[in-house]
Formats: structure tokens, sequence, C-alpha cells
């Protein structure tokens, strides 16, 4: 599927899905995804934790 969108793929990473398996996610839903990918990795490099929760929660 990204193939033929012409997207970059790794061809030596493993196959997880097949494409009638996958499926694009609502851009919200991957926005939130995202967000919350951020304060997860800032936790990672030693951010505050609660200051991330705080500003996680909105």
């Amino acid at each position: 599927m990204l193939e033929r969108l012409a997207v970059p793929v790794n061809p030596n990473l493993p196959r997880v899905e097949s494409d009638a398996e996958a499926r694009f996610r609502d851009p919200k839903e991957a926005a939130k995804r995202a967000i919350v990918l951020y304060f997860v990795i800032s936790v990672a490099h030693e951010a505050d934790r609660e200051t991330a929760l705080t500003m996680a929660q909105g």
C-alpha cells in the first residue's frame, strides 16, 4: 500500500499486516497518539513527569 502511494519503505523490515488488513487512522486519532508519544519521550529524556502530565491533560 505504501509503495503504491510512493512512500519510502525499508525493505528489510518485517511485514506486520497485509495490505488488506492495513488501514489509515483518523487524523485526530493519529494526532492524539503523536502527542502522547511526545510526552512519553519527554519523560524518558528526564523531563519533569508532573509537568508533562499537566501539559498532556491540557
